[in-house]
């Protein structure tokens, strides 16, 4: 059986996270002094605006086999 995962919700995306990550998630969240949904766009904008190299996630890969 997997783990449980609720679903956390910004205006464009829904992630389903265990309560561990949503926990994680909130606490950045309340850090930065943003709600959970801002934090989202703003983790999703960053993403969009920085992309990386092929072999940038390759070693990404490497490192968590």
């Amino acid at each position: 059986m997997g783990k449980r995962k609720d679903e956390v919700c910004s205006e464009f995306v829904t992630l389903r996270l265990t309560p561990v990550e949503k926990a994680k998630l909130t606490a950045v969240s309340a850090r930065v002094g943003m709600n959970v949904s801002e934090t989202l766009r703003a983790l999703l904008a960053a993403a969009e605006a920085a992309p990386v190299s092929y072999t940038h996630l390759r070693a990404h890969e490497t490192v968590l086999d």
